[in-house]
C-alpha cells in the first residue's frame, strides 16, 4: 500500500513540476517579443528553429511577426543588422504526450535581402506567391539537421543548402548559383533554373531543370541520382564512375562510353555537366 501511495505522490509531484516550470517563466516573458520592424539597416533574417512545424508566409507588411500555437517560446529580436527569429522548447515539452507545436512567421513580401535558416528537427515550409510571381532574395542559406523542408516559388542570387539528414524538396526556384549538399536523406528538386552544384554523401538526389543557364556539377559518394535536363539544353557531358553505372538517354555528339565514363556534347555544348560517382547509379534524361 505504501508503494502505491509513494508512486501516486511522485506522479503528483511531477505534474506540479511541469505546471510550475511552464507557468512561472511566462510571468517574466515581458523581455521577449514576437515581432520586429524591418528598417533599412536590416540585411539578414536569421531563423533558428528546433522541433516545431514551421511555415514562413510572405505578405504585405513592414514588420516580422511570429505566432506560436502549442508549447515552447518564440523570440523575435534585432541584433546588429540582423533580425533573429528563434523557437525553443524545454526538455519536458518534447515528451510525446504533448501536442506538436506550430509556428507561423509572417515576413514582408517585398523583403529582398538575405535569409539564413537553421532547422534542427521538425519541418519548415517557405514559398513565394506563385511560380510566375516568386519572392526575390539576394541570398538564401538553409541548414537542416533532420526533419523536412519544402521551398518553392523563389528567385535567389545565391542559394546554399546543407541537409545532414531528412527530406528536402525544392520546387520552382531560380538561382544564379545553387549549391546542394546532402549528407544523408532525400533531395528532390523540380522546376529549377540556373547554375547547379550538388554533393550527396548518401541517399537520393533527383534534379529536374527547366533551364540550364550555367555549369552543373554533381558528386555522389553513395546513392542514386537522376538528372532531368530540358530537351533544348546545350551542354557537354563528362561522367566518371568508380563503382556503379551511368545511364544516359540523350543522343550525344562525339560520344565516348565505357564502364567507367561517358562523354559527349548535346546541342551547342555550351555548359559543362560534370558527374562524378564513387558508388551508386546516375541517370541523365
Amino acid at each position: 500500500m505504501k508503494n502505491y501511495l509513494m508512486i501516486f505522490l511522485v506522479v503528483i509531484g511531477i505534474g506540479l513540476l511541469f505546471t510550475i516550470s511552464n507557468t512561472i517563466p511566462s510571468l517574466f516573458n515581458h523581455a521577449e517579443s514576437n515581432q520586429a520592424k524591418i528598417t533599412k539597416e536590416i540585411d539578414t533574417l536569421d531563423f533558428h528553429i528546433s522541433s516545431v512545424e514551421a511555415i514562413v508566409v510572405p505578405e504585405k507588411r513592414s514588420n516580422i511577426q511570429a505566432k506560436l500555437s502549442g508549447k515552447g517560446t518564440v523570440n523575435v529580436r534585432q541584433k546588429g543588422n540582423k533580425i533573429i527569429i528563434e523557437y525553443k522548447r524545454k526538455w519536458f515539452e518534447q515528451i510525446g504526450f504533448f501536442s506538436s507545436p506550430k509556428l507561423t512567421v509572417y515576413i514582408p513580401e517585398d523583403y529582398n535581402k538575405s535569409m539564413d535558416i537553421s532547422v534542427s528537427s521538425g519541418s519548415l515550409k517557405f514559398a513565394g506567391d506563385s511560380k510566375n510571381h516568386p519572392m526575390e532574395l539576394k541570398d538564401l542559406s538553409i541548414n537542416i539537421g533532420s526533419g523536412h523542408a519544402d521551398l518553392s516559388n523563389l528567385t535567389v542570387d545565391t542559394f546554399t543548402s546543407v541537409v545532414s539528414s531528412g527530406n528536402f524538396e525544392v520546387n520552382s526556384v531560380t538561382s544564379n548559383a545553387g549549391d546542394f549538399d546532402v549528407s544523408s536523406g532525400r533531395l528532390v528538386v523540380k522546376h529549377y533554373s540556373g547554375e547547379l552544384q550538388a554533393e550527396v554523401s548518401s541517399g537520393l538526389l533527383n534534379i529536374q531543370l527547366d533551364e540550364l543557364t550555367g555549369p552543373a556539377d554533381v558528386t555522389v559518394s553513395s546513392g542514386s541520382v537522376k538528372l532531368d535536363l530540358p530537351e533544348d539544353a546545350d551542354f557537354t557531358l563528362h561522367g566518371k564512375v568508380s563503382s556503379g553505372v551511368i545511364h544516359n538517354n540523350f543522343q550525344l555528339k562525339n560520344e565516348i562510353t565505357s564502364d567507367k565514363k561517358i562523354a559527349g556534347t548535346y546541342g551547342s555544348g555550351k555548359y559543362p555537366v560534370n558527374l562524378q560517382v564513387s558508388s551508386g547509379a546516375v541517370t541523365v534524361h
